[in-house]
């Protein structure tokens, strides 16, 4: 039973209603892909993060040389 006292939009009820309606909304075409990438990337596993970092260190250190060996230290994880 809904409490009288709190507004609707402070409850889980009133949540879902904005969320219901921020679906039914007419939403660019353009941040809808935004939107997409973001919720892709939040899909993406711990470990597939963690070689994606990997990757772009090793990338940053391909380049310069001149960066400390991060194989060992990236093992060290």
């Amino acid at each position: 039973m809904p409490n009288p006292e709190i507004p609707k939009e402070q409850t889980s009820a009133g949540a879902y209603d904005a969320l219901k309606n921020l679906r039914d909304a007419v939403i660019p075409a353009e941040a809808v892909k935004t939107l997409n990438k973001f919720v892709d990337a939040l899909a993406v596993s711990r470990d597939q993060r963690l070689a994606m970092v990997k990757n772009m260190l090793l990338g940053n250190q391909a380049q310069n040389p001149n960066l400390p060996k991060l194989e060992a230290t990236l093992a060290l994880s």
